[in-house]
């Protein structure tokens, strides 16, 4: 990842698709199928490439950009955790938060109370 741009930087074209869809519909119902099929890709070529481009699945990848915009809606917002779940494509809160729990170390509240702002 460029900070400076927050962007990802990646050779393959089908990879800068999947990753355009994914970062502008992180919020859906989104799966690796869909992500496949908008990169131009069959799903194993689609798993290929991100192991080689990025080091990591094209779902573990989208749930890192969901939990990344649950992570600022929680410092910058006073949102519920439901409203923030659904905004951030997660299926319930709880999956929220056991992602949160699993990624973080801590809960998501807990995460809104320990940073600034």
């Amino acid at each position: 990842t460029r900070e400076s741009t927050d962007t990802i930087a990646v050779g393959h074209r089908a990879i800068e698709r999947a990753v355009a869809l994914i970062q502008s519909e992180f919020g859906r119902d989104l799966g690796v199928g869909d992500i496949a099929r908008a990169a131009g890709v069959s799903r194993r070529m689609l798993h290929y490439l991100f192991a080689n481009e990025l080091h990591r699945t094209p779902a573990s990848f989208l749930r890192q950009v969901r939990l990344d915009h649950a992570k600022r809606m929680l410092e910058d917002t006073d949102e519920k955790i439901a409203t923030i779940a659904g905004e951030c494509g997660f299926s319930t809160s709880r999956n929220l938060h056991r992602t949160f729990i699993r990624e973080t170390g801590m809960a998501p509240m807990r995460w809104r109370t320990s940073t600034p702002g």
